[in-house]
């Protein structure tokens, strides 16, 4: 088995993508935020370099757990800057 990840399985889009080009790896890992979907990172590596790892996958991982964590503080911080101009 070609695929790291036993979270999800890889959808026969995904199949058809690692066979029609020259990736060596492919990982999506979704930015979620209180059990929702606020984006998605994609990585692929492709002729030359080494497949993705465990180890490349857990530190991805827990880098967008991070990133969703920014992008939902920058938000709500926008949200409130412009609530705070709308009552001046």
């Amino acid at each position: 088995n070609d695929y790291i990840s036993s979270k999800h399985q890889p959808s026969g889009l995904d199949k058809k993508i690692k066979e029609d080009t020259k990736f060596i790896s492919i990982l999506q890992v979704p930015l979620i935020v209180k059990g929702e979907v606020i984006g998605l990172m994609h990585i692929n590596k492709y002729g030359g370099m080494s497949r993705l790892n465990r180890s490349d996958v857990k530190f991805v991982e827990l880098f967008c757990e991070q990133l969703a964590i920014s992008v939902n503080n920058f938000t709500l911080y926008e949200e409130v800057e412009e609530q705070r101009n709308q009552a001046e």
